[in-house]
């Protein structure tokens, strides 16, 4: 029985020895970074280098309070969690002092063994040390390396959308500047999130890109606007009022126009150009003109700042179907329909007039059109809507011949016409030295906004010069009525009596 009782002594010894010799073991907090008005776990590591057995931890750590709130502590997620108990006293003010006691099998191993709990109360740019003033395990002194908790900054963050709908319609690549700090892009969804310094700022957005979304059709709103057959509501009050200054008149129409075919690079003449407006709150009354709105919200941090949204507006479009430019890439494409492309003979010294021809009804508002060509065959001399559906009936038309191998223009006005058939005449010159096939290319043809259906009529401009006096006339005419009504053996066209037709208007000046 002696004998049995040493031997327990000695195993006891060792077991002792075992848990309380731990050599340079050793307790670390981290150094954080944070935002103010925040919540921070911050966890206290023991790297247990001889594998002792921990059976207890005695562990007071200091703070500045007024940077850092003690809220608890935990031993959830670490070593500790099983088979262990936590006794916390947060009652000292600037201090957290923690009990940890083994109540089951005891761990051998690294990592954290509790977390320290705090609420950020202090203002950016401070820093709070973190510092071990008691530091035992298993009642020995272990080594220690303290922290700190730095707080960097406020989250300010908002949404910007755009007007028609701007919890759907994100703008993204919009600049959101806050104070001095340097601005931040909205993201693909609007979103932002500015890092603030404590103090009062103003925030405010802008935008330079993404210029689409003015077209004929709008210009033909502002008119109908100003003439009194078109109500709008605050938002394109703001964007029909394109020079900014304080009235929505004609003038604005026609800057609407010059800036969807390229006249013109800005419709008002501030410097920078404005091209886009934004508000940080909605507007829902505007009885008189200019329309009165902020364009900025004050900002004050601490605390973090979230919800603060911004509508977006773009200068000149009313009829707010702005999109994104890689949205609207694959509206603006070149047509791969019938009528977008035709090869035509050119003859020397000749004219020709090329019909844009809708070939299903539209109520037509405004239209867009652009063409290509050779200008070394071709010179486009002028665009008109004389002769066709939309001739005498208050249509006005903006063309842009400026650049060579391009003709554009704006077609406008308030008689909304309904129907189908030839909407514009293209006029040109044939200036290259020697009769050749020439293609012309209808890169846009939009109605309303939208691609529209029909195209080019080129069948006028195919007939062959018959008589050898470089133009087409009344000798082709004859010429193709004859193939037509089979009084020719071989015909040196490809005649039917739509060329015909097309021919007699060029003859006759329609």
């Amino acid at each position: 029985a002696m004998a049995n009782s040493v031997d327990n002594s000695s195993q006891n010894i060792n077991q002792i020895s075992k848990i309380y010799k731990f050599g340079n073991s050793s307790l670390t907090l981290p150094n954080i970074e944070t935002n103010c008005k925040s919540t921070v776990s911050v966890p206290i590591t023991f790297n247990n280098l001889t594998g002792i057995s921990i059976a207890s931890a005695d562990i007071t750590v200091t703070f500045d309070s007024s940077i850092l709130r003690a809220t608890g502590a935990t031993l959830s997620g670490g070593i500790l969690q099983s088979s262990y108990g936590l006794t916390p006293n947060l009652n000292v003010s600037g201090q957290i002092t923690l009990s940890i006691y083994g109540t089951g099998t005891l761990s051998t191993g690294s990592g954290v063994i509790a977390y320290l709990n705090f609420d950020v109360i202090g203002q950016s740019g401070i820093t709070t040390p973190l510092t071990f003033t008691k530091f035992n395990v298993n009642s020995s002194a272990a080594s220690k390396t303290d922290g700190s908790v730095k707080v960097t900054g406020c989250n300010v963050a908002g949404h910007v959308g755009y007007y028609p709908s701007p919890t759907t319609i994100h703008i993204s690549n919009a600049q959101a500047k806050l104070g001095t700090i340097t601005p931040v892009n909205t993201d693909s969804v609007g979103n932002y999130t500015i890092t603030a310094t404590s103090g009062t700022n103003p925030l405010s957005v802008s935008k330079a890109d993404d210029l689409g979304g003015v077209s004929a059709m709008d210009a033909s709103y502002i008119s109908e606007y100003v003439v009194g057959l078109r109500t709008f509501d605050c938002y394109q009050k703001i964007a029909a009022d394109v020079n900014r200054d304080g009235v929505i008149d004609s003038t604005d129409a026609s800057l609407a126009a010059r800036y969807s075919v390229k006249l013109i690079n800005c419709m008002n003449i501030s410097t920078p150009c404005i091209d886009w407006l934004f508000t940080p709150n909605p507007i829902t009354s505007c009885p008189i003109i200019p329309v009165t709105f902020t364009t900025d919200r004050s900002v004050t941090t601490p605390p973090s700042a979230t919800g603060q949204d911004f509508i977006g507006i773009r200068l000149g479009d009313v009829t707010g179907n702005w999109a994104q430019s890689k949205i609207r890439s694959v509206r603006d494409r070149a047509e791969t329909r019938d009528g977008a492309t035709c090869n035509l003979t050119a003859v020397p010294g000749s004219t020709l007039k090329i019909p844009v021809a809708l070939s299903q009804a539209t109520s037509v508002s405004g239209i867009n059109i652009e063409l290509g060509f050779d200008s070394a065959v071709l010179r486009a001399d002028s665009i008109t809507v004389d002769g066709g559906i939309l001739g005498c009936k208050n249509y006005s038309v903006m063309p842009n011949l400026t650049v060579a191998g391009k003709a554009s223009a704006a077609i406008f006005g308030t008689a909304n016409v309904n129907g189908s058939g030839d909407v514009a005449y293209i006029n040109f010159t044939v200036i290259g030295q020697t009769q050749t096939t020439t293609a012309l290319t209808l890169s846009k043809f939009e109605v309303n906004e939208v691609t529209a259906s029909g195209g080019l009529v080129c069948g006028a401009s195919v007939l062959s010069d018959i008589d050898g006096d470089k133009k087409i006339g009344l000798p082709e005419v004859i010429y193709a009525l004859q193939c037509i009504a089979g009084l020719r053996d071989s015909c040196a066209c490809n005649a039917n009596l739509e060329k015909v037709i097309q021919v007699l208007r060029v003859v006759s000046g329609l």
